[in-house]
Order: structure tokens, then sequence, then C-alpha cells
């Protein structure tokens, strides 16, 4: 059994934390982390993405955060899903080898936010706190996104921390259809219907609540 964090008695309305940990003692380590940056929070440690969707729907989080190293090879559906259940949450991505100026340029906008791992714990808390808000009606404009707005920028830097090589396809609310090729983690082409290269990117960003679907990549495409 996953380990849990505790809830003391008279919690059942406190807004909860999901966290995605399948090494018990990093999921012992940030659970007690949790409960000092985050003390008015209960939180809930999943070990598989499968676990997590359920536990979900049982405690609807505000915040997720998921432990991408190792990456999870299924984690952009997952998030999709979710995105349709959970569309107010908030992520927290912790993984391997992201960039500092990534990391801040996120700061502004994206359903996905990340922290580089190994990371202090001052700034694991900073960027739990970040997310919690609270948010006043003159913040509101600089809050951070949410699952609802997961979109091909979020996608992207997922795949490319995972050194991914696949297809991503995508269909926009319109029905207009695209296509992103990844190879090691770095994007080789890129098109729609009327565009490509770094056009065709370009609209893909801009498509809002795009679906995705995961294919594998030609073994003779362009790397």
């Amino acid at each position: 059994m996953p380990p849990s964090i505790p809830k003391p008695t008279g919690t059942a309305s406190r807004p909860a934390i999901l966290l995605v940990e399948d090494y018990d003692a990093l999921a012992v380590a940030i659970g007690l982390a949790l409960k000092k940056f985050a003390p008015d929070h209960t939180a809930q440690i999943a070990r598989t993405l499968e676990a997590a969707e359920v536990a979900a729907d049982e405690i609807r989080p505000e915040l997720i955060i998921v432990d991408f190293d190792p990456p999870h090879p299924r984690i952009v559906e997952v998030f999709e899903r979710l995105r349709s259940a959970h569309a107010e949450a908030r992520v927290l991505v912790i993984a391997a080898g992201v960039p500092p100026d990534f990391i801040v340029q996120r700061k502004s906008g994206g359903a996905l936010q990340f922290i580089d791992k190994p990371f202090d714990l001052s700034a694991f808390g900073a960027a739990v706190q970040a997310l919690l808000g609270p948010w006043t009606p003159q913040s509101r404009n600089d809050s951070r996104g949410t699952l609802g707005d997961l979109g091909l920028a979020d996608v992207i830097p997922l795949e490319c921390l995972a050194d991914a090589n696949l297809v991503l396809r995508l269909q926009s609310h319109d029905k207009q259809d695209g296509e992103v090729h990844l190879f090691g983690g770095q994007i080789t082409h890129a098109a729609t219907t009327g565009a490509r290269g770094t056009e065709a990117l370009r609209e893909m960003l801009g498509w809002r609540r795009p679906q995705f679907k995961i294919v594998e990549r030609p073994a003779d495409a362009s790397r």
C-alpha cells in the first residue's frame, strides 16, 4: 500500500492536494513538506497514474503534483482525461533536467508548472504556495493556469523531458488537424492542413483545448 499522510479529525471539507509518487521515501518527504507549506490542505498519495485518476474523482484536488522522474509514457492521455473532469485543478510537475529559464517563463501562464529535480525544499514550497494562491480579485488575471488550459505548450515540454520518439497528433475544437514529430525529445517536424514547420507549430500553439493522440513515429521519418 502507498504511504498516506494522516488526516486530522474533522478535515473532510478541507481542500486537497494529490501527489503522484511511487517512491515511498520521497512520497513521505514531500508529504511532510506539504504539511509545512500547505497546512490548510489535506494530501493524498497515489502510486500510479491510474490510482491518481480514481483518487482525483474522490477528493477533487486543488493541486496535483506529479513526479515525472522517470517519465510516465501515458501522462498526456491521463492529463487530457483529468482536464475534462477537473478543469480547475492546478498541476506541478517534478522532472529532471528542466532549464531554469523555462521554469521562470512558465510562471506567466500554462496549465502545467515545472520544478527541477533535485529541488531545494524552499523552492518546492514557493512553487506549491504560488499555485494554491490565494488569488485576490486584483491578482486573478495573473494567476497560474489550470488543467482546463491544457494545450500543446504544455504537452511538448513533457515529451521533450522524456526524450520522446513519437508523433503527436492534434485536433482543434473546430476540427482542424495537425501533428508534431519528436525524435530524442526534439521537434523535427510540424504540420497542419495549410502550413508546415514553424508556421504550423505557431498555429497549433494557439489552439485551445485540443484533443491529443500519440502514435508511433515512422522509422524512416526525418531526424
